[in-house]
């Protein structure tokens, strides 16, 4: 069963705090920025940071006949680091072009909450209630290797009405364990698979309740919040159907087009089977995904 319709292709990621609206006065144009201009700041940054690293001082190459001429030490130090990471961002440029190339997942802070968004349609002439609907996903926990996941159906030990919400100073949202959450033992050989209710769960969700109407289509926003630091692959969304069947539809979301060979080229090949995926640091970061 697969209603009401989803349509993966619409599946984007954003951060929560560009669905908060905010009553502070601005100055000018709100918006994205040039990803040029954002780059070279990145650039300088880590230039800046890594040239104060003592282990990275000696190491700048900073003997060329140009940066000789700079008196200040420091600022010869962090020219010579800029230059090292313009040449870093020119090899992966050209890496891009080959066909090796993995693309490095987006990195997000941890416990910073994420909107997924994606549109649902109701293709029948009646009513459709659903509740409790919310992201499935599954986390691999760094450096332990643990995994949690909320993707197969399966009640582990008894259950409590007694649930615990999340809170956080980025969201006015209250946030739970995901439905039929799960979490692998320590030891994978001797331990057991425990529930969200005896064992902290590694990311959390919102749940809502929706009705389309018939022949309707609704965008629809849910969120997800990591707790621990890894791996983070949201996979799909559950919901229950008349407050009586739980129905699960898994992303089938298609990653860009593939340059790497004529083949891929001519017959518009494209990375199969992408999830949204987020790496094992959760650093600050603010950007879009738009698959």
């Amino acid at each position: 069963m697969d209603l009401p319709s989803v349509d993966d292709s619409s599946v984007t990621v954003t951060v929560e705090s560009d669905e908060v609206q905010r009553d502070v006065p601005s100055l000018g144009t709100v918006g994205e920025g040039d990803p040029t201009v954002w780059g070279e700041l990145k650039c300088f940054a880590e230039a800046e940071l890594k040239a104060a690293d003592p282990a990275l001082v000696m190491n700048t190459g900073d003997g060329s006949p140009t940066l000789s001429m700079i008196e200040d030490s420091f600022i010869r130090i962090v020219v010579a680091a800029i230059d090292k990471e313009k040449a870093s961002m020119n090899l992966l440029a050209k890496a891009k072009r080959s066909g090796n190339h993995k693309e490095t997942p987006v990195v997000r802070a941890r416990m910073e909450p994420l909107w997924v968004q994606f549109v649902m349609k109701n293709p029948l002439s009646i009513h459709i209630e659903m509740s409790d609907l919310q992201l499935v996903a599954r986390m691999t926990e760094v450096p332990s290797q643990r995994l949690c996941t909320s993707e197969d159906a399966i009640v582990i030990g008894p259950q409590t009405e007694k649930l615990k919400i999340w809170t956080f100073s980025s969201s006015n949202l209250e946030y739970e364990a995901p439905e039929f959450c799960c979490v692998s033992p320590v030891n994978a050989q001797s331990g057991a698979w425990k529930s969200s209710t005896d064992e902290e769960p590694f990311f959390v969700v919102t749940k809502t309740g929706l009705t389309l109407e018939p022949g309707s289509t609704i965008n629809v926003s849910l969120g997800i919040c990591p707790l621990v630091l890894g791996d983070l692959e949201v996979v799909g969304v559950r919901y229950k159907l008349f407050n009586d069947v739980w129905v699960y539809h898994p992303f089938s979301v298609k990653g860009p087009l593939l340059q790497n060979s004529s083949y891929n080229r001519a017959n518009r090949g494209t990375l199969r089977g992408l999830s949204l995926f987020f790496p094992r640091k959760f650093l600050n970061a603010h950007e879009s995904i738009d698959f």
